[in-house]
């Protein structure tokens, strides 16, 4: 029942706004609307302005982040050709299984020490 109150106010709403705004047309001849609409046309265009600005920084800010980027992976490089060599993703997966095939295995001891003992 509160759904169809709702929507029979929100209907009401909407025409009472349309008669309301065909009224102020007629009796003042558009100006008030008129003045409305210049309003919305220069927040427009502030918006744009603002928003073209802010794309102007997102793409400075990209290309920084870029450098950067590139500017650490040559840092690295010299680091690892001088000091040592770099983990392979495969090394680290391959600690990774062993680790956890170590726990399962120590588990599994652990198990079967407790099965003796009981």
């Amino acid at each position: 029942m509160f759904v169809f109150r709702f929507i029979r106010q929100a209907i009401s709403t909407v025409i009472l706004l349309v008669i309301t705004y065909v009224v102020i047309s007629l009796y003042y001849g558009g100006d008030k609307f008129l003045w409305l609409g210049e309003k919305v046309q220069e927040t427009g265009q502030r918006v744009k302005q603002i928003s073209e600005t802010a794309a102007e920084k997102a793409d400075e800010l990209r290309a920084k982040k870029d450098s950067l980027d590139a500017l650490y992976q040559q840092a690295k490089n010299v680091y690892h050709r001088f000091l040592g060599s770099k983990d392979k993703d495969e090394d680290k997966e391959k600690i990774v299984k062993k680790d956890i095939n170590d726990r399962k295995d120590k588990y599994a001891r652990d198990s079967k020490r407790a099965d003796q003992d009981n």
